[in-house]
């Protein structure tokens, strides 16, 4: 994982839906370039249908997902800390929380992948000007990517919805 420095300041998005906080069950489907995100969705029509016994209702709450495309990813990262040890973070002193989607300006990653880059002969300063540093915090992971954007989706089928969106390039 990168260090960071005084520099970083984490930001949280509001504009993403939230989160089933107990099992978002996150899927990754990643192709150089872009990375797409499920997650469940927080729905709290979910436990009063359960509550009723209406299983139909209670099946429509249920199968609701964010769908987020991550587009022109430079890098992405998926596993630990979860939410039991999120503050080992480096960015947790910093604003990020969990069950959440954020932003981190002034990403010492983006600088870090910078200075890597930099070996390159025909490597410009400006390569990585309009990329931005994601975190999304879930249950028992957490997801970060280096992308110029995202854009997202309210799917209840994350298989095939995924299926639709893959693309193979000979």
């Amino acid at each position: 994982m990168y260090s960071v420095n005084k520099d970083d300041k984490v930001l949280e998005h509001h504009d993403l839906p939230s989160m089933d906080t107990g099992s978002p069950s996150p899927q990754i489907l990643a192709a150089e370039g872009r990375v797409i995100v499920t997650y469940r969705l927080h729905n709290p029509d979910l436990r009063s249908a359960e509550k009723a016994g209406d299983v139909n209702a209670y099946l429509a709450a249920k199968d609701r997902w964010a769908l987020v495309t991550f587009s022109e990813v430079t890098a992405h990262y998926f596993g630990w800390p979860n939410a039991d040890v999120l503050n080992a973070h480096p960015l947790y002193a910093r604003g990020l929380s969990h069950y959440g989607i954020f932003e981190v300006k002034h990403s010492s990653w983006i600088r870090e992948i910078q200075t890597g880059n930099s070996v390159h002969p025909h490597h410009r300063s400006d390569w990585l000007a309009d990329h931005r540093h994601f975190i999304v915090t879930f249950h028992d992971s957490t997801f970060e990517c280096i992308a110029q954007s995202y854009t997202f989706e309210v799917v209840h089928d994350p298989a095939e919805s995924l299926k639709k969106s893959i693309t193979i390039e000979y």
